[in-house]
């Protein structure tokens, strides 16, 4: 077992530092690393983003110090080291038995709120079309665990074909394509309902990241290398950033509901799914969303 350690000094020439990256798979499959330990130099920590991209790729884990974490975002809780606290950005951020408990939760779950709901579902249904020309639901590609596409399905809130002349964009506060009753199922989060029928085919998990669009992903990534780490998860029904923060916030400052994404992943228990259920419920309630 190899522990591999990179440290990069303000002393050496940029190229040099380039150089040595380029190098780093070579490196680990040589000396047959499992641990990488990352801690730059301030001068250099601008380099972070780029080492993070490339590590993510290789089959090994990977630790930064905790104040460098914070440069990437997020809130979690570090491990002491001597003294030194460290974050490690795991691959499997769930054991085999964690995974199937929260599967087992998933699907019971999702089925009693489905059979709960089915009379909300057919009043939400009669409403849309009373409302506004088009089908009841609506289906857009997401994605999920892995970088893998599927269809997120939803009850139609907006007109139809609402991004026909535009291309794809997010949604804005006041944004004119949302119908009447739209505005309603949305501030109430009625509009997601029928992912749990996403829920109980393996596709979304009741908690976990929002599953993002395809035509965003590579441009939020470029912002942060961590926001692929949402990718290591099924993403939720609901999440950590969605009780916390309301719909137009993740539009106006979506490093905030990274931050949130990526507290939740580095916590994630069933415990905390409850919490977050529960809260959820409150929101609901309350029309908060």
């Amino acid at each position: 077992m190899s522990f591999a350690t990179i440290v990069i000094g303000s002393g050496k020439r940029l190229a040099n530092v380039l150089h040595f990256l380029r190098s780093l798979r070579e490196i680990i499959a040589q000396q047959k690393c499992e641990f990488v330990y990352i801690a730059y130099d301030d001068s250099e920590v601008h380099l972070l983003n780029r080492t993070i991209t490339l590590l993510s790729t290789l089959p090994v884990r990977l630790f930064l110090p905790a104040d460098h974490y914070q440069m990437l975002l997020g809130d979690v809780k570090p491990l002491g080291v001597r003294g030194h606290p460290m974050i490690e950005i795991r691959r499997d951020l769930l054991t085999p038995i964690e995974a199937i408990l929260k599967r087992l939760f998933d699907v019971s779950v999702s089925f009693f709120l489905l059979v709960l709901t089915l009379p909300l579902w057919a009043l939400v249904a009669f409403l849309i079309v009373v409302d506004s020309k088009g089908p009841v639901f609506f289906a857009q590609t997401r994605v999920g665990i892995r970088g893998e596409k599927f269809l997120m399905l939803k009850f139609r809130s907006m007109i139809p074909d609402a991004e026909l002349k535009t291309g794809p964009i997010l949604v804005t506060k006041g944004d004119a394509r949302i119908t009447r009753i739209g505005k309603y199922l949305r501030s109430t989060r009625i509009d997601e309902l029928p992912q749990l029928l996403n829920v109980l085919i393996g596709q979304m998990s009741l908690v976990g990241p929002r599953p993002e669009r395809p035509e965003f992903i590579e441009e939020f990534a470029r912002t942060s290398p961590l926001f692929k780490r949402r990718l290591n998860i099924k993403p939720g029904l609901t999440g950590w950033a969605q009780v916390h923060l309301q719909y137009d916030a993740t539009i106006v400052a979506p490093e905030k509901k990274l931050e949130m994404d990526l507290y939740y992943i580095e916590n994630m228990s069933l415990p905390l799914d409850v919490k977050i259920l529960f809260m959820t419920m409150f929101v609901v309630l309350r029309g908060e969303g």
